[in-house]
Order: C-alpha cells, then sequence, then structure tokens
C-alpha cells in the first residue's frame, strides 16, 4: 500500500522554520528530550532488547545439557563397584571446583552480578554458564552418591566450602535461570552437602545410612518436645540450627 505521504503538499520553509523553533523552545524549557537523550534512551532498550534474546537462547541450551547432566549422573550411580564409583565422583568434583574458582575471578573482576543483564561478551557468558551448569550438576551427584560425595569433599573442604557456598548463593540470586526444580534442587543440594542446616523433614533416599535418617529425625522430635515444657538456655546444637 502506498503511504499517504505520497500525496501530501508540500509545506513551505517558513512552516518548517516555525516547527522547528517550536521543537526547539520545547527542548530548551524540558518539555522534550534531548537529542543525545533520546539516541541513549534507544540504545538502552534495544540493548536490553539484544540480552533478553541471548538469555533466552541460552536457556533452550541450559535446558538441553539437563538432561545430558541428569544421564552422566545416574550413569555414576548405576556403578556396580564401589571404587569405580568414587573415582568417578572425585575426578568429576576435581574437575568442577577449579572451573568455579576461574569464573568467580571472571565474573567479579567484571562487576557481572546475578541480576545483571544476560553479557554479550564471550568470555562472560562462557563463565556465567560454567557456574550455572556445574553448580547443578554438582546437585545431580551430591544427590545421588551423598555419602561418597561427602567423603570427597570432606578431603578438599578448606579450599571448596567458600567458593561453594558463593556458587550457591549466586545461582540461587538468578531467578531468570534457577527457578522451579532448578531452585528447589539448590536447596536440597545446600542441604545435603552441610551448607545450610537441614529441614527437620528432610531426607535422601540415596543415603547409605537410611536407619540414621530416621533415627536423627526421631531425636529431632523428642528434642522440640522437651523444648516446649518449659523455657531455657539454648544448647551450642540448637545455636548451630538457629544460624
Amino acid at each position: 500500500a502506498r503511504s499517504n505521504y505520497a500525496f501530501a503538499k508540500p509545506m513551505s520553509s517558513s512552516w518548517c522554520l516555525v516547527g522547528l523553533l517550536v521543537c526547539v523552545a520545547a527542548w530548551w524549557c524540558g518539555c522534550l528530550p534531548g537529542p543525545s537523550l533520546v539516541r541513549a534512551e534507544g540504545a538502552g532498550e534495544d540493548a536490553k532488547g539484544k540480552a533478553d534474546i541471548r538469555l533466552q537462547a541460552y536457556k533452550s541450551v541450559f535446558s538441553s545439557k539437563r538432561t545430558q547432566q541428569i544421564e552422566t549422573a545416574n550413569r555414576i550411580l548405576g556403578l556396580d563397584n564401589y571404587s569405580k564409583q568414587y573415582k568417578m565422583v572425585e575426578m568429576l568434583m576435581e574437575a568442577i571446583f577449579p572451573l568455579l574458582n576461574e569464573s568467580r575471578q571472571k565474573l567479579e573482576e567484571a562487576g557481572l552480578t546475578p541480576s545483571a543483564p544476560y553479557p554479550s561478551d564471550e568470555a562472560l557468558m562462557e563463565s556465567l554458564s560454567n557456574v550455572y551448569e556445574n553448580i547443578i550438576l554438582l546437585g545431580d551427584v551430591v544427590l545421588r552418591l551423598p555419602d561418597i560425595t561427602k567423603k570427597v569433599y570432606k578431603r578438599h573442604k578448606a579450599k571448596w566450602r567458600s567458593l561453594l557456598q558463593w556458587g550457591v548463593a549466586f545461582c540461587n540470586e538468578s531467578r531468570q535461570i534457577y527457578h522451579g526444580p532448578h531452585a528447589r534442587q539448590l536447596h536440597l543440594m545446600a542441604q545435603e552437602i552441610g551448607i545450610i542446616p537441614e529441614d527437620p523433614d528432610y531426607t535422601n533416599p540415596f543415603r547409605k545410612s537410611r536407619g540414621n535418617q530416621e533415627e536423627e529425625k526421631t531425636k529431632k522430635k523428642r528434642q522440640k518436645k522437651k523444648s516446649k515444657r518449659g523455657p531455657k538456655l539454648s544448647t551450642s546444637n540448637t545455636m548451630r540450627t538457629e544460624l
């Protein structure tokens, strides 16, 4: 369809000059944004739109990788040899934590927070994906092979604990990626590995010491009932739980 402007009469030069003066006056009085501000706002909206497109593209990649990660964890769980399971978990964790450390340094140097727009820089994109994907993969392994994982983790706890706390906190704040089942798994993993206290009803069916879990739950219930009888000083254990 043709534009109606093709049939419009050309404006006189005096009318164009008046229109221009009106616009300039309005801008001078603050009624209209200046040319540079208009360009800046347009550029900002355009950058946000591109960041959202990159984020949506990464979400698809993240979702497809989750299938592979779950299969990997299940394959390790399915090994009928304890020493093989231990070796696989050890190799996996010893590969994950250096990656997390390197990615953390790059993200912090760039000042990139979990709530920031998805970056366009390839190095930062890679660092983000390393954190998002390796933390949740670690969760797959921790929850399926908790006894082995905690043995390996205990040996390196001095180096790994603060890094793991940072990674879990970073992902927990990344609501655009970690929501729904991903957020739930993050919470369960944090309890299993000991970053946060276990909920009173928390159990993990993959723990070898399942009987001990039930015994521990019974103890907690007894302590809860005793605490209701009257006020008393907090013990170190209850203080630790409250923290």
